[in-house]
């Protein structure tokens, strides 16, 4: 005779179970009807194992699912908590068991007593196992919903390095979501103590451990650090003092004059078509600290120092490259003199190629070698 099949038959609620005097004799381990308690006690034993590090299991997931804003997600620690919901999911029912065992070996108690206090840990177990069977139904029933507003988050992320370890997260928790037994979960057919219930389990708290990490770019992303903030600051104030102090010392004249009379030697490109896609550059220096600021201080400095360089550069070769353009121009038409350029378009084409690295790169393209 099992003991799922003990405890529900009708054996165990005569009345000698209650009063070893109504039927003139106490129960034996002999009685047909009664298992043997050392059995029983390993039987609730191993069911009592296997019920607390799912009920760990099952807390640490509800954890990871606790409704709250993004930042007070990432900032509190599930994983601590974890710790502790194995310790306060056992209610004492291994000691309880143990302390039964010792009485019945040491002959301590009395065997009917010591089956009633059998029969009220087994009872405290049978509630225990059916709140953690609903506790994971409740859950399951959210594992294999959509995950839109994750992806529109991902998708929204500025820093480009952690977008795509946020896209590598996202493609494995879709991987993981397609191992999921959907169907059976949704039928509520899967034993949760069973290889299946435990693994389906398994790959619910993996799921949400990736989605943490996925959150946790996100706010990262959206958070700058002081270092940063800082110097970028104080970089978007010196640009904006260099151009007022350029405008207010060297202003005057600056669009009167042709281009052609103020060419630098050996470059031959106009000092101010050099001083716009200077300031285009900074413009976008500043531009990037406002609407896309980086979090890293060692690509903010690079970008410092770099973008108007490449400003600069870019400026230069544009007017070269339009220069040499309206000359082949003229020359097929005929003309004796070359044709007057439009000096502030000029100087307008400049301050746009330094701002923009996608015009620069579109003007750039048509000197690419086709294969």
């Amino acid at each position: 005779m099992s003991n799922a099949d003990y405890w529900e038959s009708e054996t165990a609620r005569q009345p000698w179970f209650a009063s070893p005097s109504a039927s003139g004799k106490k129960p034996t381990d002999s009685d047909a009807d009664v298992p043997n308690l050392s059995d029983t006690l390993a039987q609730l034993r191993a069911i009592a194992t296997d019920l607390v590090p799912v009920e760990a299991a099952l807390l640490y997931l509800g954890a990871l699912r606790e409704p709250a804003t993004l930042e007070n997600r990432v900032r509190q620690s599930p994983d601590s908590a974890s710790g502790d919901s194995s310790q306060s999911a056992a209610p004492g029912y291994l000691e309880e068991l143990d302390e039964i065992e010792r009485q019945f070996r040491s002959g301590d108690g009395e065997t009917v007593e010591l089956w009633q206090q059998l029969q009220a840990v087994n009872n405290e177990i049978r509630v225990k196992q059916r709140c953690v069977e609903a506790l994971f139904w409740h859950l399951a029933s959210g594992a294999t919903g959509e995950r839109s507003g994750l992806a529109s988050a991902i998708d929204r992320m500025r820093d480009r390095t952690l977008q795509e370890e946020a896209e590598m997260q996202r493609s494995e928790i879709d991987r993981l979501s397609q191992q999921l037994p959907a169907d059976a979960l949704s039928r509520q057919a899967v034993n949760l103590f069973s290889d299946a219930g435990q693994a389906a389990l398994g790959l619910m708290l993996e799921i949400e451990q990736r989605q943490r990490v996925i959150e946790r770019l996100v706010l990262d992303d959206r958070s700058v650090p002081v270092a940063v903030t800082v110097l970028s600051i104080v970089y978007s104030v010196g640009v904006v003092g260099f151009i007022v102090l350029f405008v207010w010392l060297w202003g005057d004249g600056f669009l009167v004059e042709s281009l052609g009379d103020r060419k630098l030697p050996l470059l031959g490109v106009p000092w101010p078509v050099l001083i716009w896609s200077l300031f285009g550059s900074l413009t976008a220096i500043v531009y990037r600290f406002l609407h896309r600021p980086f979090r890293r201080l060692g690509e903010t400095a690079k970008w410092m120092w770099m973008r108007p360089i490449q400003g600069l550069l870019f400026g230069g070769a544009s007017y070269l490259i339009l220069e040499a353009g309206l000359s082949v121009l003229v020359d097929r038409l005929g003309s004796e003199t070359p044709l007057p350029l439009a000096d502030p378009t000029i100087l307008v084409l400049s301050f746009l190629v330094g701002f923009s690295d996608r015009l620069a790169q579109t003007a750039f393209s048509f000197l690419e070698p086709q294969n």
